[in-house]
């Protein structure tokens, strides 16, 4: 269901990048260093609007006129998941973990890049 696309969508990214990112700190090689250094910044870079939208789109909820005696509202991205229940708020703290690190953490890691640089980069 949708909740299991979030997590893939969202998890793996995080384990492979934290996978480079200790193989970065304990090579002592210049160029796998640059090397893994550039597919942090590729996968970051590839992953972030699809986890961005994923992590929003939890908490995009459509109320429905049904049968029953008061109204239900279901997720917009998969009506087979009721909102408001229990296991979709233990998602929406998810997804709010998820924003913070994606679009949020992410532009931040990349200015706290760009201010860090080498000076003799001239940019």
């Amino acid at each position: 269901d949708y909740f299991h696309g979030l997590v893939m969508s969202t998890a793996t990214p995080l384990v492979l990048l934290v996978l480079m990112y200790v193989g970065r700190t304990i090579t002592r090689d210049t160029g796998i260093r640059g090397t893994l250094d550039y597919l942090i910044l590729t996968v970051t870079f590839m992953v972030l609007p699809t986890a961005t939208t994923l992590s929003c789109n939890t908490w995009l909820c459509e109320t429905l006129d049904t049968s029953d005696e008061e109204d239900k509202a279901y997720l917009v991205s998969d009506y087979s998941i009721e909102c408001n229940t229990p296991r979709h708020e233990m998602f929406k703290l998810y997804a709010a973990v998820m924003i913070i690190i994606y679009p949020i953490g992410i532009p931040l890691f990349y200015s706290y890049m760009l201010m860090n640089r080498p000076k003799t980069t001239k940019l």
